[in-house]
C-alpha cells in the first residue's frame, strides 16, 4: 500500500504559504523528478486537470502560458531543473507560486509548495483553495508513485 504523507518544512525563503507531502516510492523507481511529476498529472482523472487550469488561471489569476509553450508544465514556467528536482513557477496579480518537486535519496518523491502573496486579495482568496491543494497534491504524488513499471 502506497501512503502520501503530509511533513513539516523549514524555508529561508519570504513566504505566506509553504506545506510538503511526500510519498515512498519503488526502490527501482530511477524516474527523474521532472518525469515523476508528468507520471502524476498524466494518470490524474479526466476532469482534474482542466480543473486546476481554471483554477490557477482564474481564481488565483495565475499568468499561465500555453500549454504547448516550451519550458512550461501546465502554464508554469519550469526553473532550475536536475535529475532529483525540478522547480515550477506561476505568478499573477494575486500571488505568485512556487512547486519545488525532489526526489530524496534513496526512494521517496516529495512536493513543497510555495505561495506568496501580492495583493490583499490573495488573503481571502488563497485560505478558500487551500484545502483543495492539500486534496489535490496527494492524488497527484500517489500517481506518480503508483505508475511505474519495472523494466
Amino acid at each position: 500500500m502506497v501512503v502520501v504523507q503530509r511533513r513539516s518544512i523549514v524555508t529561508t525563503q519570504h513566504c505566506d504559504y509553504a506545506d510538503a507531502f511526500e510519498v515512498a516510492l519503488a526502490t527501482t523507481d530511477g524516474r527523474s523528478a521532472e518525469e515523476l511529476v508528468r507520471a502524476g498529472l498524466a494518470h490524474v482523472p479526466r476532469w482534474l486537470s482542466p480543473a486546476l487550469l481554471i483554477v490557477h488561471r482564474h481564481v488565483l489569476r495565475f499568468d499561465l502560458a500555453p500549454s504547448s509553450a516550451p519550458n512550461h508544465l501546465l502554464g508554469w514556467e519550469i526553473g532550475d531543473r536536475e535529475h532529483n528536482s525540478i522547480r515550477l513557477s506561476a505568478s499573477g496579480p494575486l500571488l505568485d507560486g512556487v512547486l519545488l518537486a525532489k526526489r530524496v535519496p534513496p526512494s521517496t518523491a516529495a512536493l513543497e509548495t510555495f505561495v506568496s502573496y501580492r495583493h490583499p486579495a490573495a488573503r481571502v482568496v488563497w485560505p478558500f483553495v487551500a484545502p483543495i491543494h492539500r486534496a489535490v497534491v496527494p492524488v497527484l504524488l500517489l500517481r506518480a508513485a503508483t505508475t511505474f513499471s519495472p523494466p
